[in-house]
């Protein structure tokens, strides 16, 4: 795993050293990729960088730390801040409080507590990037489980296992565009071949064939949804105000004709009730 992002800053260069040399970087998991002498150089850094950590003094020309710090907090909400000041003054804490910095520390800077404050934050930030890594890779997992659980939303809608008051959840969680004035169903059934066809193809790859087929056939016809269902290809189809039922059973004839002669075997349909909801 990749050390940390560490970016200093201080408008005393003598301070910029001691820091970089008096702390052993690598083996806390960090790494130093740059360093500003103010604020205004820090911003512009941090946006080349994207720094996972910002050292920063408080008393700056131009712009100073805690300037600094609510600037990168507002930006960069994941930045951890470590602020060092040779002021032991109690607004300059409470402003660091409020700004949400991980450490406030007095200067003269002693590599022990910097160390010891380095220790601690990395295993926030490990924490943090595992639980992100988590997240992510759950993300990953339910996007390519998506035309699964679509299949399976539209075989319960089918039969009319979900009730109209989820169906709306159902369509956002799984990102289903099924909006329209009327549906029905239409079931593509294949026949098993009379004949052995010159190239033999298995049962299972011949419907995702027709499903293929039929999808190609019915772009531009109307909007629809494709699922597998005991063997069958099923569709819900997205009809609009001015439907034509006879229109509709001819496009599905002609379909069923041109793919009995590609697939050397007979190919009927059928269509169902027209509903104007989901629910049936």
């Amino acid at each position: 795993m990749n050390n940390y992002k560490v970016l200093l800053v201080d408008d005393e260069q003598e301070v910029i050293n001691l820091v970089i040399r008096k702390i052993d970087w690598e083996s806390l998991g960090f790494q130093v990729i740059g360093y500003a002498q103010n604020g205004e150089e820090a911003i512009e850094l941090a946006e080349l960088e994207t720094p996972d950590v910002v050292v920063t003094d408080i008393k700056m020309p131009f712009m100073d730390g805690l300037t600094l710090s609510r600037k990168l907090k507002k930006k960069y909400e994941d930045i951890k801040i470590i602020i060092f000041s040779g002021f032991d003054e109690f607004e300059y804490a409470r402003e660091a409080i409020k700004i949400e910095v991980e450490e406030y520390i007095l200067k003269p800077i002693h590599s022990e507590e910097l160390s010891e404050i380095l220790r601690k934050l990395k295993e926030s930030l490990d924490k943090e990037r595992s639980a992100k890594w988590n997240i992510a890779k759950l993300q990953q997992y339910y996007e390519n489980s998506l035309p699964i659980l679509r299949d399976q939303f539209f075989i319960s809608l089918i039969q009319g296992r979900i009730e109209e008051n989820f169906i709306e959840n159902y369509k956002i969680d799984y990102q289903i565009h099924l909006d329209a004035p009327y549906y029905v169903i239409a079931i593509m059934h294949m026949k098993d071949p009379k004949e052995k066809v010159q190239y033999e193809i298995r049962p299972e790859l011949m419907r995702v064939s027709l499903r293929q087929f039929t999808d190609e056939s019915l772009e531009g016809y109307c909007s629809f949804k494709s699922f597998f269902y005991f063997g069958d290809v099923i569709y819900i189809l997205m009809l609009s105000e001015d439907y034509n039922m006879k229109e509709c059973t001819d496009k599905l004839d002609k379909i069923c004709k041109r793919a009995g002669r590609i697939f050397h075997t007979e190919v009927v349909a059928g269509l169902g009730k027209v509903y104007d909801q989901l629910s049936m």
